[in-house]
This record gives C-alpha cells, sequence and structure tokens, in this order.
C-alpha cells in the first residue's frame, strides 16, 4: 500500500511543536543539502511515521522527496503547483551525477 502524506495546518503544527523546526525551512533545505533529519520531519509534518519513513526508504531518497512533494502539491498550500516529473527528472539526473563521483572516486554513497 502506497504512503500517502496529509499535509494540513494540524500535522505541520504538531511536528514543528515536537521537533522545533520549522516546516518551511525544511522546505528550502530539500533544494539545497537535504538532511535525514529534515526528511523525516518533512514525512512527520505530512502526518507519516517513523516506520513509514524508513518503507519510503527503501526505494531509496529519491521515493522519500518525491513523496514529500506529492503530498505538498495535494495540498495546495504554496500555491503554484510542482511540476512533479520535472523535479524527478532533475533529482535522477542529480542522484546519478552522485553515483557517478562516488564511483571515480571510491567513495561510497550513504543513505
Amino acid at each position: 500500500m502506497p504512503i500517502t502524506l496529509n499535509y494540513k495546518a494540524s500535522n505541520i503544527a504538531r511536528a514543528e511543536r515536537e521537533t522545533g523546526k520549522n516546516f518551511f525551512e525544511a522546505i528550502s533545505s530539500l533544494s539545497k543539502q537535504p538532511s535525514m533529519d529534515n526528511l523525516l520531519f518533512l514525512v512527520s509534518a505530512g502526518g507519516g511515521t517513523e516506520e513509514d519513513f524508513d518503507k519510503l526508504f527503501k526505494d531509496g531518497v529519491e521515493k522519500v522527496m518525491m513523496t514529500i512533494f506529492e503530498g505538498i502539491n495535494e495540498a495546495g498550500f504554496l500555491g503554484q503547483k510542482i511540476d512533479l516529473k520535472e523535479m524527478q527528472a532533475a533529482m535522477s539526473s542529480e542522484l546519478d551525477k552522485a553515483k557517478e563521483a562516488s564511483q571515480n572516486t571510491g567513495d561510497t554513497a550513504k543513505e
């Protein structure tokens, strides 16, 4: 069963209260350098659990981020809809570059 996040004001406020994080700052971090902590917070702000977070990560970081953006898109409170296909293509490209760089340097990517 797919995990669907429900970004509504009460879920977001609860997650902010529990963690001391700011929802909008966490969203903006996704375009820079997303952290595991911010990704977990955003799943929680959408009504998800740590178990949901772990299930999403079984399919990789791209799956987590796309689920977050799909939920935010559905909520509609950010105004303009996000072009999810374009975003997924950009994320895939960036992940491919990171994998290639890791193979070239011998470093391993950690998820």
